[in-house]
């Protein structure tokens, strides 16, 4: 390589730099284009796709709780629920268009097939449940909500999740391609740089000391020359640039050794008086031959000359440059004199240049240069030398700044590893202390993200490890993180809690920002889910002091009943009675007066008997209405609960159970309330029909008393009339026995709705909130049954409708809509 010009070596080395820089810019435009690809199928693609499925989900729901509400509200208001369907079913089918547009995998089509042929089915389910609502079918409504409307949007909205999971999938495999890209990015142009940075190294290696090698033996030989020590030989076979250089140096060498020898000579042949003695000029060449022969001259012409010649010789051998020559010669002393001057002006301008080098690096200018075109022949050559000298030198500088402007931009270089002396290795080593505390650095930032992704969040960094500035930004990062799981643990708290049924946890510490939002968040639901399960355990107190009230109710109606029963066997005495005195007096005319008058005053006392009957069984029309009321309000209450039980999923599951049962016995109860409320309907017409019966026998008898003649007819037509009294009597005593057991039947069934509404109870007793703890029983509310037997039947209710704006017995139906 050193036969090579230099130049050429170092168009060589840059190409080769070039080469190197144009492969790493062609790979990372093609890896940033490879992952620009990846990112926008990610987001234009995937990502839209799982927005789009989303959408299609949460209409869904938006159209389940239209449903519900449809099912809970007034006609009108359910109306209104029922027109939000259209406007999610066209919002799902816009969202379904877009899927179809843009799915285009095997894989995807198969799901959206699944996805229509589930919906086919849910909106056919969806238009019956419309149909029912509208035509206020609201039992019907129920059990195709519970049965085949669930079970069609269960397999709808799970083909739904299905594609949410398969796009999630393709977001999660086209992110890990696209991160794999971008590794394989990263090391190929690590693995280029590094290549770079080696060959440049080698070249620059190379290249400064096929330089600084000749450079210094030629600075060698100068200061050798300089001292006057000659006895040397320059050995250099290169063909370069610094080849010619030291070959130059050592003809040099030569030509003035052998001026030096014709000096002696003359000196000598001076010293001995031998003027005549001149130098041999032919030995030597240019203006050293001219010099020897000015020599010659000059002893030939005037030794004062010579003299002051050799003086400034021999100051300029010795570095004491003189100034210009400037008294006046003629002919040839005045050549030599000029020849002096030129070379005084060319060491003077090589010292000037030097100076000017050295004082540049002083003050850090280190691109400057001396300018070699100032300078002929081998002062040419000497400064162009120092120039290449200064840029072997600077090298190692470059290096320098080329690793801290990578630290500064974020691309840690490896250790150096070259070998240097002096300051260079000082500075090697300040370098290499920087990228090993930046790794450490990284290294640490890598645990700690790494430890948060696997969820180990109790996982800090060791400020121990770093010094100065390095470990405070590590302590902060500990700082951070401390301040940001503390939140994370309370909440972690309250939900381990909440899963044990204890609902009175909050969180109590002071937080700020965003969370502070979430300890609202967190505490708000606590209290909300405590507000509603308080709200249940009210409403199955309710339906418990119901059921009391419902079994007190029937066992006054049982005793009611058996009083009128007693009562309408005294009036089937008094009608017998009756028909006794009519045939008396067919027989015997002359006591008919007397007859009469007492038939009269048992006809008034029958009339006000039958009243009371008539009166008794309106108030059991009264009481059965309440009843009727009561089983309507607990089928509601079993509405809602199956509706909200189908909404926890399998967490409801045992809930259904109970609000089936409650609803089945509230049917029962309406069921046995309807039969009782006709018997007791067809009671009071008979007793009405009694009473009219007798209002017409008292004026008939008090007739016979004026009309004797007319005795025997009349007395046929009462005795007619008494007999039909005496079969209403036994139809109405019928209807009595009748209303007793069917008391009894409404007893017993209060009862079982007691005990379903005490399993209530003790399902909400799982929870414990603040004021209401956990376990607590029903003994009070079924203990209320027996004290309401006692008491007095309520007054009956006039009015008895199943709209909206009833009353119930004991609770209001806002209950239940919060409920």
């Amino acid at each position: 390589m050193n036969n090579i010009k230099i130049g050429i070596r170092l168009m060589i080395a840059f190409a080769v730099m070039i080469a190197l820089l144009i492969i790493m810019a062609i790979v990372s435009i093609a890896r940033i284009g490879t992952l620009a690809g990846e990112v926008d199928l990610l987001i234009k693609d995937r990502y839209v796709k799982t927005v789009w499925a989303n959408n299609v989900l949460d209409e869904v729901n938006i159209v389940a709780r239209a449903t519900r509400n449809a099912l809970l509200l007034s006609k009108a208001d359910a109306e209104r629920e029922l027109l939000r369907i259209p406007q999610s079913s066209a919002k799902i089918t816009e969202n379904l268009d877009r899927l179809r547009d843009t799915i285009t995998t095997d894989a995807g089509k198969d799901l959206l097939r699944q996805v229509d042929s589930t919906r086919a089915d849910y909106v056919t389910n969806l238009r019956q449940l419309e149909q029912l609502i509208r035509s206020d079918a609201r039992d019907a409504a129920t059990t195709l909500l519970v049965g085949n409307m669930r079970t069609a949007q269960n397999a709808y909205m799970g083909a739904i999740t299905k594609i949410i999971e398969y796009q999630n999938n393709l977001m999660e495999s086209d992110g890990t391609r696209a991160i794999d890209e971008a590794n394989q990015g990263r090391l190929l142009m690590i693995v280029l740089a590094v290549v770079a940075v080696l060959l440049a190294l080698l070249f620059a290696f190379l290249i400064a000391r096929s330089i600084t090698r000749p450079v210094s033996m030629v600075k060698d030989a100068a200061l050798r020359m300089a001292a006057g020590d000659f006895d040397f030989k320059l050995d250099y076979a290169a063909k370069d640039e610094m080849g010619d250089v030291v070959r130059a140096v050592d003809g040099m060498q030569n030509s003035i050794k052998t001026m030096i020898a014709d000096a002696n000579l003359l000196s000598q042949a001076a010293v001995e008086g031998k003027l005549a003695t001149r130098a041999d000029a032919s030995r030597h060449q240019g203006d050293y031959r001219k010099i020897v022969e000015g020599v010659n001259a000059t002893l030939d012409a005037v030794i004062g000359p010579l003299n002051v010649a050799a003086d400034y010789v021999d100051r300029i051998a010795k570095g004491a440059i003189p100034p210009r020559i400037t008294d006046n010669y003629n002919g040839d002393f005045n050549a030599i004199k000029n020849n002096l001057n030129t070379a005084i002006d060319a060491i003077n301008a090589l010292v000037a240049d030097a100076v000017m080098l050295s004082r540049a690096a002083v003050e850090g200018k280190l691109a400057t240069r001396a300018d070699a075109s100032r300078h002929q022949g081998d002062y040419q050559r000497i400064v162009q030398g120092v120039n290449d000298t200064l840029d072997a030198v600077i090298g190692p500088l470059n290096v320098a700044a080329d690793y801290v402007d990578r630290i500064a931009k974020g691309a840690i270089p490896p250790r150096i590893t070259d070998s240097y002396n002096g300051d260079f290795n000082t500075l090697k080593n300040n370098l290499n202390t920087a990228i090993e505390a930046v790794n450490a650095l990284i290294a640490d930032a890598v645990m700690l993200s790494q430890a948060a992704v696997e969820g180990r969040l109790d996982t800090r960094a060791d400020a121990s490890r770093h010094q100065g500035d390095y470990r405070k930004i590590v302590e902060g990062v500990n700082h951070t993180l401390d301040a940001v799981i503390a939140p994370i643990n309370e909440v972690k708290r309250v939900m381990v809690a909440l899963s044990q049924g204890d609902l009175t946890q909050k969180i109590d510490a002071n937080y700020a920002g965003d969370f502070k939002v979430l300890q609202h968040a967190v505490n708000d639901s606590m209290d909300k889910l405590a507000e509603i399960i308080e709200q249940v355990r009210t409403a199955a107190d309710a339906l418990s002091n119901a059921a009391g009230q419902v079994s007190a109710t029937a066992q006054s109606l049982s005793q009611s009943s058996s009083e009128q029963a007693a009562s309408v066997e005294e009036t089937s005495a008094s009608i017998e009675q009756m028909s006794a005195s009519i045939n008396q007096n067919s027989d015997n005319a002359k006591v008919t007066d007397g007859m009469a008058t007492k038939a009269a005053t048992e006809a008034a006392e029958g009339g006000q008997a039958v009243g009371s009957t008539v009166e008794a069984m309106k108030n059991i029309a009264g009481k059965i209405g309440i009843i009727d009321d009561i089983a309507y309000q607990t089928n509601l209450l079993a509405l809602n609960a199956a509706i909200e039980a189908a909404r926890a999923g399998e967490h409801g599951k045992g809930f259904a159970v109970v609000a089936a049962e409650v609803r089945k016995l509230a049917e029962r109860s309406q069921v046995a309330a309807q039969e009782i409320g006709q018997l007791a309907g067809t009671s009071v017409n008979l007793a009405e029909r009694a009473g009219s019966l007798l209002g017409e026998i008292v004026p008939s008898i008090r007739k016979t008393s004026d009309l004797v003649q007319e005795i025997a007819s009349a007395s046929q037509e009462q005795s007619a009339g008494v007999v039909q009294i005496n079969n209403a009597m036994g139809q109405l005593n019928k209807a009595t026995q009748q209303n007793a057991s069917a008391s009894e039947e409404l007893a017993a069934t209060a009862e079982e709705l007691g005990g379903q509404a005490g399993q209530l109870q003790e399902l909400m007793g799982f929870f414990t909130v603040d004021n209401a703890p956990a376990g607590r029983t029903v003994t009070a509310a079924r203990k209320t049954a027996p004290k309401a037997a006692a008491a007095p039947a309520p007054a009956p209710s006039k009015t008895s409708t199943r709209t909206g704006g009833r009353k119930p017995v004991s609770f209001s139906e806002s209950d239940f809509e919060k409920f």
